[in-house]
C-alpha cells in the first residue's frame, strides 16, 4: 500500500530540484564557453577584473588590479591591445608597480588630469597615455597623476580629484571633457538612486564578471555590436602623423541652462574648492559637440580658462576614435604650454639653469 508520498523527487523537493537543474545548466554553459573560448566573451571578462561599482558616480578603478584588454580583426592583426595596472590609491599607474612606488607628494607641482577614457588613455599602455606623456615633460620636477577612466562624466572626474587631494593636493587640475560626460552623469545619478539591495546586487553580478565568462555574455554582445559599428574598411591606409596639429576651435557664446544641470552642480562645486584652494582650472573640450562646448562654456563664464580643442583622424586610433600614441604625445605637449603660459612648473632651459 502506498504511504502517500510521491516517488517523484521533483514533486517532493522542488525547490532543491530546481536549484540542481539551473546549477547543472549554468555549469554547462559556463563549460562551454570556456571551451569555445571566443575571443569578444574573453574580453569583455577580462577588461571587467579592474572595474568595481561606486556609489556616487556608478563606475570606478577597483585597487590593486591589472589585465590585458585585447580584441583581433579578422587578419588576426590586434586593434584593441593594452595593459591596464591599476595603484593601492585606485588610479591608472606603471604596469610594473614594484619599479614605481607611489609618486612623492612634495614633489611640485602636482598636476591631477581629470576626464574619461581619453584622460585614461583608452588603447595605449600607461606610458604612451597623455598624463605619462606630460610627466616625462615636467620631469625632473613635478607629479601628474592619471586619475582619468572610462564612464567618468564631470560628477566621477571632479570626484575622483577630490578624494585623491588629501594625499596628493593639486597644483592645477586638467579637466579634458568629452561628448558623452553628461549621459555618463545621467547614469550615476540613476545608479545612486538606486536601492541599496539592487546595488549590492549590482555588486554581486560585478564579482561573478571577475570570475565567469557566463556572467559577460551580454556585455560581450554590446562590445560586439559597438567595435561591429566602428569597423574601418580592410585596405583603408594608414595615416601618418608627421607635421599635423591639434585644431583650436572656437569658443562663443553662452552655455545652454537646459542641459547638464546636474553635471553642471558638480563642476560648479567643484571650482569653487579649488578656487578656495587656490588650485587653478582648465577646462578643455574635446571634439566640436553640443556637450563639450557647453561645459567649457560653463567654466568660461565662471572664470575657468577653457579651450575647445579636437583631434585630426591622424591622431586617433582606427575604429574607435580614441587618441592613438601621437595623438596622446601632442595632447601632453598642448596641456603641457598651457601649464607654462600660467606659471606652472618650469621650462626645460630654466630646469638646467635651477640645477
Amino acid at each position: 500500500m502506498s504511504d502517500g508520498r510521491s516517488d517523484n523527487r521533483f514533486e517532493r523537493h522542488p525547490v532543491l530540484t530546481w536549484i540542481f537543474i539551473v546549477s547543472v545548466v549554468t555549469i554547462m554553459f559556463e563549460l562551454v564557453l570556456i571551451v569555445a573560448d571566443l575571443e569578444i566573451v574573453r574580453f569583455a571578462a577580462d577588461s571587467r577584473k579592474i572595474y568595481q561599482y561606486h556609489e556616487h558616480w556608478y563606475t570606478d578603478f577597483e585597487a590593486n588590479t591589472s589585465t590585458t584588454m585585447r580584441l583581433s580583426d579578422s587578419e588576426k592583426g590586434f586593434y584593441v591591445n593594452f595593459l591596464v595596472t591599476v595603484n593601492e590609491l585606485g588610479f591608472r599607474w606603471h604596469d610594473r608597480v614594484m619599479d614605481h612606488p607611489l609618486p612623492d607628494p612634495s614633489v611640485k607641482p602636482i598636476i591631477h588630469t581629470i576626464g574619461d577614457s581619453f584622460t585614461m588613455g583608452w588603447g595605449v599602455n600607461y606610458d604612451s597615455s597623455y598624463p605619462t606623456k606630460l610627466q616625462e615633460l615636467f620631469d625632473p620636477g613635478g607629479t601628474v597623476l592619471n586619475l582619468g577612466l572610462n564612464g567618468y562624466g564631470t560628477i566621477g572626474a571632479t570626484g575622483k580629484s577630490l578624494i585623491l587631494t588629501q594625499n596628493y593636493p593639486p597644483s592645477a587640475v586638467v579637466y579634458l571633457a568629452t561628448e558623452n560626460d553628461y549621459t555618463d552623469d545621467k547614469m550615476a545619478l540613476r545608479h545612486a538612486a538606486r536601492p541599496l539591495i539592487l546595488r549590492a546586487l549590482l555588486d554581486q553580478v560585478n564579482a561573478l564578471r571577475k570570475h565567469t565568462r557566463l556572467a559577460n555574455v551580454w556585455y560581450a554582445v554590446r562590445w560586439w555590436l559597438f567595435y561591429r559599428s566602428n569597423r574601418v574598411p580592410t585596405g583603408t591606409p594608414w595615416l601618418d602623423p608627421h607635421g599635423v596639429t591639434i585644431s583650436r576651435l572656437e569658443l562663443n557664446g553662452p552655455s545652454n541652462p537646459e542641459i547638464g544641470s546636474a553635471s553642471k552642480v558638480a563642476l560648479r562645486t567643484f571650482m569653487d574648492e579649488l578656487q578656495r584652494q587656490g588650485v587653478p582650472l582648465f577646462v578643455i573640450g574635446h571634439g566640436d559637440g553640443p556637450v563639450v562646448a557647453d561645459i567649457a562654456r560653463y567654466a568660461k563664464e565662471h572664470g575657468v580658462q577653457s579651450y575647445l580643442i579636437d583631434f585630426p583622424e591622424a591622431l586617433r586610433q582606427r575604429r574607435d576614435g580614441h587618441l592613438n600614441g601621437e595623438g596622446n604625445a601632442r595632447l601632453a605637449e598642448y596641456v603641457y604650454e598651457l601649464l607654462l603660459a600660467n606659471g606652472i612648473g618650469n621650462s626645460p632651459q630654466e630646469v638646467m639653469v635651477s640645477e
